[in-house]
């Protein structure tokens, strides 16, 4: 467990951090936090449907993506009744469940077929940086296998500026995160990291 004289910095945490450390500070030291958007409730019903997809085949019994549908549409409907949403945008509790079965199917039809998973949702031990006073935590949404390059992470991203107006998925500002996620995949599974991190951008 961290030392009081010990920094406990999880990986997703990191974009906050560059961006505006008072913020990061608030938030992750301090404990103080605002309502949740309607984009967090829908990255995280899409990553609950996405992992179950996934899990299930490297399990060996596979599940249809309508399956997967009705854990996305569960997981919405329970992150809008139980956690302080700020639902005064235009997106509404509906339209994040719809979206999410949408972009649950992209996830499933298209991308997923593309990789060999050989972990889902790692949740990776703390990684002590003792030099500096760090502790590095964080659960990596894919551990993929190449039968070249040898075994990468992926990265789930959900939010507006996922992919560009050309098609094309957005990589600026990852790089941190992306690389902590290697560093604890590498210490907590005991394989090389030799393949390049792939973020995967959702965008109905």
């Amino acid at each position: 467990m961290p030392t009081p004289d010990v920094i406990a910095i999880r990986a997703s945490s990191l974009a906050d951090l560059f961006d505006c450390p008072a913020r990061w500070e608030a938030k992750h030291l301090r404990g103080l936090r605002l309502p949740s958007g309607p984009g967090a409730v829908l990255g995280h019903a899409v990553h609950a449907g996405a992992a179950a997809f996934d899990q299930a085949v490297i399990n060996g019994e596979p599940i249809s993506f309508d399956d997967a549908a009705g854990i996305v549409a569960d997981a919405a409907r329970e992150e809008a009744r139980t956690i302080d949403v700020d639902w005064s945008g235009d997106m509404q509790p509906a339209d994040v469940e719809k979206i999410g079965i949408d972009l649950c199917r992209l996830y499933c039809e298209q991308v997923s077929p593309e990789y060999e998973w050989a972990a889902v949702e790692a949740s990776c031990e703390a990684l002590v940086i003792e030099d500096v006073g760090l502790v590095l935590t964080g659960t990596t949404d894919r551990i993929y296998r190449d039968p070249v390059l040898g075994y990468g992470i992926a990265d789930i991203k959900t939010g507006k500026s996922a992919v560009a107006a050309d098609g094309t998925v957005r990589t600026t500002g990852h790089a941190a995160q992306l690389g902590v996620y290697e560093l604890l995949a590498a210490a907590s599974y005991g394989v090389r990291i030799t393949a390049p991190a792939h973020i995967l951008g959702l965008q109905a």
